[in-house]
């Protein structure tokens, strides 16, 4: 299993275990969509893309995610185990927290902003 697919599986099993669900886009047709879409149990939605460190976005992934972006989506880059859980963590804690500001969940991310 390559590293990148490990840190997809990690931080699936993490969010799946804070009742996220984790979809895997498997649009064969259109190429370039983020790997997953992770859904929270309020209904709050994050497209996500796992790359190893130090992988660049495919320019076809930078026009897909910037489409969604663009529709006030947001998209996270995520590149290790340890970045994941902390996203996931983050997201919980956002949930609970009635006070907390949009960008809250995400300090020190690789977000994709138009």
């Amino acid at each position: 299993m390559s590293l990148e697919k490990k840190i997809e599986k990690k931080t699936c099993e993490y969010a799946q275990k804070h009742g996220f669900l984790t979809p895997k886009f498997t649009v064969v047709s259109e190429r370039g969509w983020p790997d997953r879409l992770f859904i929270d149990p309020e209904g709050w939605c994050v497209f996500i893309e796992f790359k190893q460190k130090g992988n660049e976005l495919a320019p076809i992934q930078v026009y897909r995610c910037m489409k969604l972006t663009e529709r006030n989506m947001t998209v996270l880059v995520i590149d290790s185990i340890e970045q994941g859980i902390e996203y996931v963590d983050n997201l919980v804690a956002a949930r609970v927290s009635e006070e907390s500001d949009t960008d809250a969940p995400f300090p020190g991310e690789r977000r994709i902003i138009s």
